[in-house]
């Protein structure tokens, strides 16, 4: 059984702050026109807001927000958790990829966890820990509220034989 996650973390983790810094960049002329006129000293600001580096402004601010929600895209869809028979099967990245195969007879501990902000925005975290690994092995977040108790539940069930399939 395969688990994709949320595309709105992925969004907010990867999209974010790229974007905040396109829509800047986007309205670089227009704030440095706000200076000009409320400083009345055009000489420094100047070759930004005039003449046709206002369009190049544009055109790099709407590059710089698409190659953000481009990659948050890819990286959403390039990201997922496959539950087999013996084993979890983990895989993300767009450019550089994670992948990991953990089989069920070493896992130790799953926690599913579910704070104040996760739950506004109806997501879960899943830690696990396998033995022999002091920190966790896998921390899977930006999953639906829905897919963690699901996940939660099989690889309960798994660990303690109950679900064979």
């Amino acid at each position: 059984m395969r688990f994709y996650f949320s595309y709105f973390y992925e969004f907010l983790t990867n999209g974010l702050i790229p974007s905040i810094f396109g829509l800047i960049i986007f309205f670089l002329p227009d704030i440095a026109y706000l200076f000009v006129d409320s400083l009345k000293n055009i000489s420094l600001l100047e070759p930004i807001y005039m003449g046709d580096g206002n369009l190049v402004f544009r055109i790099i601010g709407i590059i710089i927000i698409l190659l953000a929600i481009i990659y948050s895209y890819l990286k959403f869809k390039f990201s997922f958790l496959d539950l087999a028979d013996d084993y979890l099967y983990y895989e993300e990245g767009v450019i550089a990829k994670v992948r990991k195969k953990i089989p069920y007879k070493s896992i130790t501990d799953i926690q599913l966890k579910r704070g104040i902000f996760e739950t506004l925005l109806g997501m879960d975290a899943i830690y696990i820990n396998t033995a022999g690994k002091a920190d966790y092995e896998l921390i899977i977040k930006g999953v639906s509220i829905e897919h963690g108790d699901i996940i939660f539940q099989k690889l309960k069930n798994k660990l303690f034989n109950k679900d064979k399939s």
